[in-house]
């Protein structure tokens, strides 16, 4: 039996593995959480917008953290670059689904909802989300977006990245983690060479436009038989509506 992987741990040292840079508004429904720190702010999470108070991540990343030290930003590919299509929005709370495991990273989904409304730009806009229950077929040539680190030992970048990645049957990826580790509410992606890795936690995965996944997990980045493994968002589309906050 291969062992419960170890990339089910705080996966906030983004990385993604085998990408390329993203253009302004290629993507205009990724953000960034920030944490706020006395030598200046840095990148957290990955994030999408769900309308103009509500963003989707990952339970793992919002978990027991404090609203008030973080901050979204959007409309922004390269941290370093100004080009006054960013925003910045402060966080008025965090909600983790109700039975989220953070053992096994079962309906590891969070919403963040925030103080103030993003205004909608041609770098801000909503993601597409799937019909509730829409199946994405396996071998499904998917793109994954993050600020991650570029290989398992490697530097962060300050440019937004982006990588293709195919679906994996659920089938295929069991067979390579634990057995019972990956359920119905989860969907797998990734080759040699190609992942989200070790976080970018909470980034979306798109499909044909629509965010059908959100970085959960995995084991170690674009190795062979280890896809990443990422919440399916049309098993939530229900909860995200429900627990979302409109203007």
């Amino acid at each position: 039996a291969v062992p419960m992987p170890q990339r089910i741990q705080p996966l906030h040292n983004s990385r993604i593995v085998g990408g390329s840079p993203v253009a302004e508004g290629e993507f205009p429904s990724m953000v960034t959480l920030q944490m706020k720190g006395s030598l200046g702010n840095y990148h957290f999470c990955g994030a999408s917008i769900i309308n103009e108070m509500t963003v989707l991540c990952d339970a793992l990343c919002i978990i027991n953290e404090n609203p008030s030290s973080f901050f979204i930003g959007a409309g922004d590919v390269e941290f370093m670059d100004h080009t006054g299509n960013e925003q910045s929005v402060d966080i008025s709370s965090f909600l983790v689904h109700e039975d989220y495991n953070d053992q096994t990273l079962v309906n590891d989904i969070g919403l963040i909802l925030l103080s103030d409304p993003l205004i909608m730009t041609d770098f801000v806009q909503p993601a597409v989300l799937p019909a509730a229950g829409e199946e994405t077929a396996a071998g499904t040539i998917c793109t994954v977006t993050g600020w991650g680190s570029l290989s398992e030992s490697g530097g962060y970048p300050t440019a937004l990245q982006k990588v293709d990645v195919p679906v994996v049957s659920v089938a295929d990826c069991s067979n390579s983690y634990a057995t019972g580790s990956i359920v119905d509410s989860m969907i797998c992606a990734g080759e040699f060479g190609k992942d989200a890795c070790m976080g970018d936690s909470g980034s979306p995965l798109f499909c044909n436009g629509k965010q059908i996944g959100i970085v959960s997990w995995g084991y170690g980045c674009g190795r062979p038989r280890y896809p990443g493994v990422y919440t399916e968002v049309s098993y939530f589309v229900d909860w995200i509506q429900a627990n979302s906050v409109t203007l």
